[in-house]
């Protein structure tokens, strides 16, 4: 089970990254938790992350994509 990224609830405006084993295409890309969809019942969250420039995600360009908060770490830790 992957660590998870926040004691207490993730906050709006947090800079975040997906951790390569969750993406590898977006692994290293800072995303701004923009929104906080809700709580899991396996203590997990659902956010949106928002890209300030379209990211390509195989053929198709993102802004803003939904995530795991277990899919993500902030950005420049744990990296390497």
């Amino acid at each position: 089970m992957a660590a998870k990224i926040y004691a207490i609830p993730p906050a709006v405006g947090t800079v975040v990254t997906f951790r390569s084993a969750a993406s590898q295409l977006l692994a290293g890309i800072p995303g701004r938790v923009s929104y906080i969809i809700g709580r899991l019942t396996n203590g997990d969250y659902l956010v949106t992350l928002e890209y300030d420039q379209p990211v390509k995600l195989g053929s198709e360009r993102v802004r803003r994509i939904d995530a795991l908060t277990s899919q993500l770490e902030l950005l420049g830790v744990g990296q390497g």
